[in-house]
This record gives structure tokens, C-alpha cells and sequence, in this order.
């Protein structure tokens, strides 16, 4: 006889088990065979822009409405939002894979939730009855992890960042280009790298340290080595700007 996954999934006794385990001190979520969420801890929703656990109850990574991505992650740009939900369902097919083929997947987190740009490594686990039937899915996450600004989804370009406890920086004074120019240079990279980052040519890249930002240091034209040097020591490689920030879904290849 089948096991009744809907009914075991609302009992009340399950829900409990959850909660007496974790206790609300770690990142988890508890999703259906549906893919919808029937609980999630109050350490999961620090980030959350509603500190209501019952709010989330229902809602899918599948199918979430364009209101919901402008209040979760406070943005009305049509094409952001678009982007948002393109990755949320990437996190449900993942979702789907981890049930039908009853194993843990793991993925990277970049979505701006309430703005802020915090990393999560994720796993999700698919939860089994007594009788081994797949009944759900369990998402825990930390935020403590490193990652690669500028990576494709190739893993080409492996520079790996420290971003634990790094949170988007408005530095006032300078334009967004100035600013994430300042943070990949203070990071290492070359104009170059530099350049095919920010979408623009490396003589722009050379034109915005050498006019721009070493005027505004003080410094001799072309010493982007002073330059660098006090990107680093003021603070600046360790705030990256909200406009590098990727916001996206990277799946973990086994």
C-alpha cells in the first residue's frame, strides 16, 4: 500500500520531530513532495524580509509570483525579476533531481534576498517514509564558504575570495565603476580580468585608475601599485559592491 506523503508531511508529530532535532538554530527548510515549503526555521529567515516562519508555508521555488520576488528581494526592475525567477526554478529542478534519484545535491546560493548579498552553500536531501517512500525534501544552508567573483559556471578564472560576513559597500565619492574596479584590483586581478568583468575594454579599465581613481589618492599617474595597496588597506577588498554581486544559482557537479 502506498504511504500517503501529503498526510505524513502535515502530521503534526512529523513537524515536531523537525523542530525538536534543529531546534531553530540552523538554516532548514522543509518542503512536500510539491515542492512547497511546510516549515522553516527562524535562523533561515535572518535574511528574510518577513520574520514570520508561517508566512513562507506554501510557497515554491517552481512557481513563485512576480509580487513576491519584488518583496523578497526588493527590486521593480522587470528584467531582475525575470532573472530571479529563471534561478528560482533552476532550484527546483534541483529539488526535483535530489527526489527522483533519492540523493543529496548541493549548490551556491548568490540570490540577493532582502538585498542582502549574502553567499549560502546549500544541500538538499530528500526526506523518506518508514517504507522508504520519497515524501520531500529538507534544504539546509550555511554562509560560510569561499567564492569566486568573476567565475564563469566553466570554473575558468579560479580566484578564490573570502566574502564570509561581507556585506555590499556604498563608499561615497566614487561611481560604481570606480568602486568595483577598486575592489578587483585590491583582489588581484588584472586590468584585464578586469575589463571582461565589468563588460568594458581594458583602455577604459587603464583610464579609470590612471585618471580617475589615482587623482582622487593623490598618486602619480599609472602607480596602480600604490593603488592597490591602499584599496587594501582601507578596507576595500573585503566589501564587494552590490554591482559585482551575481545573483544566481551555481549547481555543485558531482
Amino acid at each position: 500500500m502506498q504511504t500517503n506523503s501529503t498526510s505524513i508531511m502535515n502530521d503534526g508529530t512529523f513537524l515536531q520531530t523537525i523542530k525538536n532535532t534543529y531546534r531553530d538554530q540552523i538554516n532548514i527548510a522543509v518542503f512536500n513532495s510539491n515542492n512547497c515549503m511546510i516549515y522553516c526555521s527562524q535562523e533561515s529567515l535572518k535574511y528574510a524580509p518577513i520574520k514570520d516562519s508561517s508566512y513562507y508555508y506554501g510557497l515554491s521555488y517552481n512557481s513563485p509570483e512576480r509580487d513576491q520576488i519584488k518583496e523578497f528581494f526588493l527590486t521593480n526592475s522587470d528584467h531582475e525579476i525575470t532573472r530571479i525567477m529563471e534561478e528560482c526554478q533552476k532550484i527546483a529542478s534541483l529539488q526535483e533531481k535530489a527526489m527522483k534519484e533519492e540523493r543529496a545535491i548541493h549548490f551556491i546560493d548568490l540570490l540577493s534576498y532582502n538585498k542582502a548579498c549574502a553567499p549560502y552553500i546549500c544541500t538538499i536531501n530528500p526526506i523518506f517514509s518508514d517504507v522508504g517512500q520519497v515524501i520531500g525534501n529538507t534544504m539546509t544552508w550555511t554562509d560560510q564558504y569561499m567564492i569566486n567573483i568573476g567565475a564563469t559556471d566553466d570554473g575558468h578564472k579560479s580566484k578564490l575570495l573570502s566574502i564570509e560576513n561581507i556585506k555590499p559597500a556604498d563608499y561615497k565619492g566614487f561611481t560604481q565603476r570606480q568602486y568595483a574596479t577598486l575592489f578587483l584590483l585590491a583582489n588581484n586581478f588584472t586590468q584585464l580580468e578586469i575589463a571582461e568583468i565589468l563588460g568594458i575594454t581594458r583602455g577604459t579599465v587603464s583610464q579609470v585608475i590612471n585618471m580617475q581613481l589615482c587623482p582622487k589618492f593623490g598618486l602619480l599617474t599609472q602607480d596602480s601599485v600604490a593603488l592597490k595597496k591602499l584599496a587594501i588597506d582601507s578596507g576595500i577588498k573585503q566589501s564587494i559592491p552590490a554591482s559585482l554581486w551575481p545573483n544566481k544559482i551555481i549547481c555543485i557537479r558531482h
